[in-house]
């Protein structure tokens, strides 16, 4: 049996698509501004671009995990973006109080509220799409915040690696 794909495009799609590019655009930048330019140059380019493809990735691979839409795993990417432009502002503005509660910030927005909320939506709301469409928008927001934790986590794992690796093979 041939199945085939069909790819919807409409403008709330089309939209969706301007804004996470915007806040991944964003994040580009700001994340270029901090890496020196001496000795290594490539990584000037390759270290943002490899931050937004973190994001990116994992947001597809948590979006494919529950099967959300384009949309909801471009409102992921772009929540996602938006936490750690967040987190770099208030880095640069030395607002260091308002940074060390960043995190837990992050989670109450990210993960209480849309959890609150899905719970309401699935209590409330009788079964069908418009139920079924709020309770993927609030995963995709608590998985904004996961996808943030695992980047975190790979961007540390990575350094880690390159400073280790460093340091133990000599070629």
């Amino acid at each position: 049996m041939e199945r085939r794909l069909k790819i919807r495009f409409n403008m709330a799609t089309g939209m969706m698509f301007v804004v996470s590019a915007a806040v991944a655009s964003a994040l580009f930048v700001k994340v270029y501004q901090f890496i020196p330019g001496v000795g290594q140059t490539y990584l000037k380019i390759d270290a943002p671009a490899l931050f937004i493809v973190s994001i990116a990735l994992t947001a597809i691979g948590l979006g494919a995990l529950k099967n959300h839409s384009a949309v909801q795993t471009m409102l992921q990417i772009a929540v996602a973006c938006l936490g750690f432009l967040i987190l770099i502002e208030l880095g640069e503005m030395h607002l260091k109080r308002p940074l060390l509660y960043w995190f837990q910030g992050c989670f109450g927005l990210y993960v209480t509220v849309p959890l609150v909320v899905r719970n309401i939506a699935k209590r409330d709301l009788p079964r069908g799409p418009r139920r079924t469409l709020w309770k993927n928008n609030c995963e995709t927001i608590f998985f904004a915040f996961l996808t943030m934790t695992l980047v975190f986590l790979g961007v540390f794992l990575q350094w880690a690696v390159c400073m280790l690796g460093g340091q133990f093979i000599k070629f």
